[in-house]
Order: structure tokens, then C-alpha cells, then sequence
């Protein structure tokens, strides 16, 4: 493991993967593979978050006004991603309305990395939608972008649940960000709305711990070698596991190959650490 320090980069996806699945795990970290079939959902985030994050230096470094910062932004973006008409449609409206609610804030950061070593030459990543600041106070906060066709009342809910949001505060504190919490700017094609999510003491240290046990669990997995397959994640009510058809039992390696060949393209783990964050 010591020659490939990709390995020893850790992220929340690839935590949940290692959690969640280890042969999952091992397909994505060890020989890159990567799912060939496009998420819409995921199409349309990954546009409004490179559109905003562009626009969004376009006006850090220009005198233009927002809407002409924010048109050049959605043009240049014309035909990147794979989309339907209806997506990329939907996708443009959930920008404008988060564009517009965005000017409430300054931006201090957009779209930040950051990596906190952990010990033993591991670090975990982290990207930070943005660093901001209401226009009316001088708290900083992490801005979280989150686009969907109908506006979910319990996505709030949803996000307190998570260990993520803490993973990305805690990390940004020990990195010397002092961040009060969380907007959450979740924007659908009509409106976007704002949601705040601040943390106590003891989400941090859960996030904490959770690094901690994540960096040990991988230490474990790493050093026998073995990545044993989670039954449980291969198929749910909504969804199938991409990586299934690799896992069939004594399969020959050229079935692997073939699969491989045929479903995923290898990239490296690396460029994709802030997927889903």
C-alpha cells in the first residue's frame, strides 16, 4: 500500500464504500473502475455546481454584474455533461434560483479543498461547495448546494442524520476554518431555499471518531487483503449495485475482464474523492 498513495486518501465516498461493501470497495479503488452509465440526477448536480462555482469566479475577477457573470458561465457549460433536454432544462432553472439566492453572501471560498493528515500518511479529502458570508454578519459559514425537482421538507432532517455534514465542519476547523455550521441552499426549478445546519460539540467529536475508526477499518482491510462482498448492498427496492456483475462466485478472470471491458472506464479514485459530498 505504501506504493500507491491513492490508497491512503480517504473521502466520505470512498469511506461509505469501505463501510458499506469492501469488494465495492476493491473495484473502485483498486483497479478504478468506474461506472460508465451517467446518473441524471448526478449530471444535473455536477452542472449547477461547476456552472455557480464558474460564474462564481467569473465575478471575483471581473467588473460584469452577476447575470452577465452567470450567462457566460451557463454558456460555456453548453453540451459538457449528458443530459436530456428535460434535465439540462430543469438543471438551468435550479441554477438561476440558486444563483440569485447566493447574492445574499459573499463568497469567500468556492468549491475548496482541503486535507487533513490523519496519521501514518493518511489524509482525508474533502470539498467545501463553498466558504460564505452572510452580507448582514461576519460568521462564516460552509454553503452546501443541493438541486432537486421537488423541494423535500425532510431533507433537513435527512442531512442532521448524516455523519457528513460534521465530517466537513470538523475537518474545516482542524484546518483552521472556524465555520459556525452549515447552509444547506437546496434549490428546485421555482425556488431555493436556505436551511441552517449548526453542530454541537458532540457531532464533532462523532466525526472525529468516525475518521478514526474509517482510517483503522482500511488499515485492517488493506493489510489482510481481502474485501469481502456485502450481500446486503447488492440490490435495493430502488436500486441495483453497478459493480454486481463482477462479483459472481469463482467467476474466470477473463469474465471480470470482459465485464469490465464492457461496463466501466479505469480512472483514478483521486478525481472523483468529492462525488456526492
Amino acid at each position: 500500500m505504501k506504493d500507491n498513495p491513492t490508497l491512503q486518501t480517504l473521502f466520505h465516498t470512498k469511506a461509505k464504500e469501505l463501510w458499506e461493501c469492501p469488494q465495492k470497495y476493491y473495484w473502485r479503488n483498486h483497479l478504478w473502475l468506474i461506472p460508465k452509465a451517467k446518473n441524471p440526477n448526478f449530471e444535473r448536480g455536477s452542472f449547477v455546481h461547476q456552472v455557480i462555482n464558474h460564474a462564481i469566479l467569473n465575478q471575483q475577477e471581473t467588473l460584469l454584474p452577476p447575470d452577465a457573470c452567470l450567462g457566460a458561465s451557463l454558456i460555456q457549460n453548453e453540451g459538457v455533461f449528458q443530459m436530456t433536454e428535460e434535465v439540462e432544462a430543469d438543471a438551468k432553472a435550479m441554477t438561476l434560483e440558486l444563483w440569485d439566492k447566493l447574492q445574499e453572501y459573499e463568497v469567500i471560498h468556492t468549491e475548496k479543498s482541503i486535507s487533513l493528515d490523519i496519521g501514518d500518511g493518511w489524509i482525508w479529502k474533502a470539498k467545501l461547495d463553498s466558504i460564505i458570508k452572510p452580507k448582514v454578519s461576519d460568521e462564516l459559514w460552509q454553503g452546501e448546494y443541493k438541486s432537486t425537482k421537488v423541494y423535500a421538507s425532510n431533507l433537513k432532517r435527512l442531512y442532521h442524520t448524516s455523519i457528513q455534514p460534521f465530517l466537513y465542519l470538523h475537518i474545516a476547523r482542524e484546518m483552521g476554518f472556524d465555520l459556525k455550521g452549515t447552509k444547506m441552499f437546496v434549490a428546485d426549478k421555482k425556488a431555493c431555499v436556505v436551511e441552517d445546519i449548526t453542530c454541537t460539540p458532540q457531532q464533532l467529536k462523532e466525526a472525529a471518531r468516525f475518521i478514526k475508526e474509517t482510517k483503522e477499518r482500511a488499515e485492517e482491510v488493506e493489510a489482510g487483503g481481502v474485501y469481502p462482498r456485502n450481500r446486503t448492498a447488492c440490490i435495493s427496492l430502488i436500486s441495483e449495485c453497478p459493480y454486481r456483475p463482477l462479483c459472481v462466485e469463482n467467476a474466470a478472470p477473463s469474465y471480470i475482464e470482459e465485464c469490465a471491458n464492457l461496463m466501466y472506464v479505469k480512472e483514478s479514485p483521486i478525481a472523483h474523492y468529492g462525488e456526492g459530498e
